[in-house]
């Protein structure tokens, strides 16, 4: 049976390290690469299994979960006078998975620092202009917000592709342009669900053309730098070469479908441009393709607030702004991201984003699935090796703690250990920050009348924002030894 969707929040490390007295096992790398570290954890739990619904491969947000769980389960029973009670408070289960102790992760000495070129966000603000007339406020486009509005409304028709024009300047070399619809649904056809979202709010076929001479963001000569005429997924980046030109145009050509054949309407979201300029073939650049599963999708919806990955690194490195794509589909398990990597070319989707997060395995781990049943190892091994070989840098997250599967563990030993041998950037501790808040995931708990407890979340999602913004703040604490020191 395919595992549903994995979870995994982090937390402060060194905060949790003091609190219960975890010690790091690992000693620093000599590193290829630059590399990170995950905190440490030692924690028992005892695990309680959930259901999957049939058709969506999870158990929806909000559904009750059965009464397992982890937390401390509450000393003492009320006494049974008026007003009393013979249950026990309702404070979380008595735990979820066997015992384990996480080696924490030492950065690299290579990856200190390592990311020394900015790619300054330079489009937030800057004019633009359209052809389109479903949209009165063309700026939304450009003004750095996510989800705050239907977005930019670009529906073609046949010989008459709908545009949007931005005036950057002059000055710029090459950039990466970023573009994301407005969908919270998964990131592209997904071999879970067999679900083709092209047809959904996204364009299917655009190009990207330059102008040195438009005087508007019409008129003049433009010149086609990326054509893509079969787009399968919501958001993309493109590396453009710059040189001499002042406009980058966004040309919609084709529209997905709706039931009665006619063309939807595609709603772009946010284009966002970068200079790339001092980014040569050899140099990391700052950006992050974020593949995941349901939770992956869950915590990183957009909406350009202050609590998201790429705003909590600005935060703390203010020369610093992150290029990001979440490309979370639900109900995947990591083998079908290696199919995606072999044979869809994802990577193809992040151009110019170095970092790489595979934030997979509790579907894999579902149930009372092993590591070595599921050949976690080997799949993880050929992932790392594929990416590396592409130039690109896998982070691996550690698999969050959960209600559903009994050898978390297993799998997060496996992680812990490549993470080690191929002297990776460390990802956040997922584990250690949901163990700690078992809320995150598990919801509110309510007492049944015969002393059960049920809780209102599924043991797997983040439930609330603030589980959602910890998950990212545990990120962005994770890979920001990867910045100079301010």
């Amino acid at each position: 049976m395919l595992a549903c969707n994995d979870t995994r929040p982090s937390q402060d490390q060194d905060a949790l390290a003091s609190n219960r007295g975890w010690r790091p096992a690992r000693q620093p790398a000599k590193a290829a690469w630059p590399s990170l570290s995950v905190g440490a954890l030692g924690l028992i739990v005892l695990v309680a299994v959930a259901a999957c619904t049939a058709d969506s491969g999870y158990i929806p947000d909000g559904a009750v979960a059965n009464a397992g769980g982890m937390g401390a389960g509450g000393a003492g029973a009320g006494s049974a006078g008026a007003g009393g009670s013979t249950c026990p408070p309702a404070t979380g289960g008595t735990g979820g998975q066997s015992s384990v102790t996480a080696p924490a992760c030492i950065m690299p000495a290579k990856w200190l620092g390592a990311l020394a070129k900015p790619t300054p966000l330079v489009s937030v603000g800057r004019p633009v202009t359209t052809n389109s007339t479903e949209q009165a406020n063309v700026g939304l486009i450009v003004d750095g917000k996510y989800h705050v509005a239907n977005g930019l409304l670009l529906t073609p028709v046949a010989g008459a592709p709908k545009w949007v024009s931005i005036d950057m300047g002059t000055g710029y070399t090459k950039l990466l342009l970023g573009w994301q619809d407005v969908g919270y649904q998964d990131y592209g056809p997904s071999f879970y669900t067999a679900t083709d979202y092209k047809n959904a709010t996204s364009p299917v076929g655009y190009l990207i053309k330059t102008s040195a001479d438009s005087s508007n963001g019409d008129d003049g000569t433009w010149t086609t730098v990326v054509t893509v005429t079969d787009n399968p997924v919501r958001a993309r980046t493109h590396l453009l070469p710059f040189a001499g030109m002042r406009w980058v145009r966004f040309e919609v050509t084709a529209a997905g479908l709706d039931a009665s054949g006619a063309a939807r309407a595609v709603q772009l979201d946010e284009i966002e441009v970068r200079d790339f300029s001092a980014i040569g073939d050899s140099d990391l650049a700052d950006g992050y393709f974020i593949m995941g599963d349901s939770i992956t999708k869950v915590s990183f919806n957009r909406t350009g607030g202050q609590n998201e990955l790429d705003r909590l690194i600005t935060a703390q490195r203010p020369a610093y702004t992150p290029a990001l794509v979440e490309a979370g589909n639900g109900g995947e398990t990591l083998n079908h991201a290696l199919l995606h990597l072999q044979d869809d070319q994802w990577l193809t989707y992040a151009e110019g984003l170095t970092f790489v997060t595979l934030a997979y395995g509790t579907n894999d781990s579902w149930g009372s699935n092993t590591a070595a049943g599921a050949g976690f190892e080997a799949t993880l091994r050929s992932i790392i090796k594929l990416l590396t070989d592409a130039r690109r840098v896998p982070i691996l997250p550690r698999i969050p703690w959960n209600t559903v599967g009994a050898h978390v563990d297993d799998f997060n030993a496996v992680i812990d250990k490549l993470q080690l041998e191929f002297e990776l950037p460390c990802g956040p501790d997922l584990y250690g920050l949901v163990a700690a808040h078992p809320e995150y995931v598990q919801g509110v708990a309510t007492v049944q009348a015969d002393c059960t407890v049920k809780y209102s979340g599924d043991g797997v999602h983040p439930q609330s924002a603030v589980a959602k913004t910890a998950i990212q703040q545990a990120y962005a604490d994770a890979v920001l030894p990867l910045y100079p020191a301010p």
